[in-house]
This record gives structure tokens, sequence and C-alpha cells, in this order.
């Protein structure tokens, strides 16, 4: 979500669903960061999902090949 819609439901008070994901733990800490900066920001309401970078990065590819902004809204791209 783009940060602006992200602080209006936080100011409703109302969630949105997120992702999250650790690929490299040092500490042993990373995951319950994650959910708490999560919660932080309200996201937690809505639910939190678990998931990897590669599976983040191939849901931005697809969605960046299937959606275009263009000057009349969202429409499908043939990309």
């Amino acid at each position: 979500m783009i940060g602006s819609s992200v602080r209006s439901l936080y100011v409703k008070g109302k969630g949105f669903p997120c992702f999250v994901s650790v690929e490299q733990d040092g500490t042993g800490n990373a995951l319950s960061l994650a959910l708490a900066l999560s919660k932080a920001i309200g996201a937690t309401k809505a639910g939190a999902i678990a998931s990897s970078a590669r599976e983040e990065t191939i849901m931005d590819l697809l969605a960046g090949r299937i959606f275009v902004k263009s000057t009349g809204g969202w429409r499908l791209s043939s990309a």
C-alpha cells in the first residue's frame, strides 16, 4: 500500500493485510521485531501473512506487468 493510504487507515483505526518475512536472523528476534513493526502501523488488524523475499519479488513483478497506470486510471497491460 502507498504510505498515505496506510496513514489514512491507521487514523481510522482500521488495518490492512501485510506480508512479513525474515531472510536472515542473527539475533533470533527478527520475526518478533517485524511483527511488532507491523502491529505499530496497524497492519495486523487485517492480518499478517508469512512470506519470503522470493515470493514478494514474484508478486511485485507480476503486479507490475498486470497493472499499468494510465491517464484514465488503472488498466490491464499487454506487456
